[in-house]
């Protein structure tokens, strides 16, 4: 015997509210980790059509650019040191020390902006 149609009706009533709840949780739960990544300097763009899809795609590709900009500045940075590192101790290279000092202090001061103030 199959359940009764009210005991049907019910169930399929809960599942409906149980996946409404569902969606409510991970749309705020996209609408965080934008924000967190928003003020942490991320830019990522609001969709058109505003839909999970659209929306997890945006802060994807916000993120991607974030992370992005953020190992460029630190490759830069690491390649400053080792100039500065090799302009202060191998004497072939200690004419460019002012120029490596210069850049080194550039870099950092990259650094410092994606980072922000400690």
């Amino acid at each position: 015997m199959g359940e009764a149609p009210e005991a049907a009706m019910r169930r399929i009533l809960d599942e409906l509210e149980a996946n409404r709840k569902s969606r409510r949780t991970a749309w705020a739960t996209l609408q965080r980790l934008r924000k967190f990544l928003e003020v942490n300097g991320a830019r990522i763009k609001i969709p058109d059509d505003r839909s999970f899809e659209t929306e997890g795609e945006a802060i994807e590709s916000g993120l991607k650019r974030t992370i992005a900009g953020r190992d460029a500045v630190m490759r830069s940075l690491i390649q400053a040191v080792y100039r500065f590192r090799d302009a202060a101790l191998v004497d072939e290279k200690k004419d460019d020390f002012g120029s490596a000092l210069q850049n080194l202090y550039r870099e950092l001061e990259r650094a410092e902006n994606v980072v922000g103030p400690s």
